[in-house]
């Protein structure tokens, strides 16, 4: 069995505008937040904990999903988590390697 590390795949909706912009060097890449939910009962109630997950995508993926990709799509991610620092403040990232649009309407 291959040994994964750094390996996370996310399910949610997509919860911001999809911005594609180019890195100093030229290469595009976008941003978007998604939001995962999770449901449980507490004490007879339905509980919904709702996760806002930062993610990137870089190069060509990047400029398909600045066309496609809108508010509220659902989307599954494949990636892997990423962590730098601005300014003394942590940023965690999902780097996408790959995204899904399971239930995108096609268009003619």
């Amino acid at each position: 069995m291959k040994k994964m590390s750094n390996y996370v795949q996310l399910i949610g909706s997509v919860n911001s505008q999809v911005n594609v912009k180019r890195s100093i060097n030229g290469k595009s890449y976008a941003r978007f937040n998604m939001c995962t939910c999770d449901y449980y009962r507490e004490a007879g109630r339905r509980i919904i904990d709702r996760q806002i997950h930062r993610v990137v995508v870089w190069g060509r993926l990047a400029e398909e999903l600045g066309r496609y990709l809108q508010y509220g799509d659902e989307v599954v991610i494949d990636g892997s988590i990423t962590k730098y620092s601005i300014n003394s403040r942590e940023i965690t990232e999902v780097l996408a390697s790959s995204i899904l649009f399971p239930h995108k309407k096609q268009t003619a």
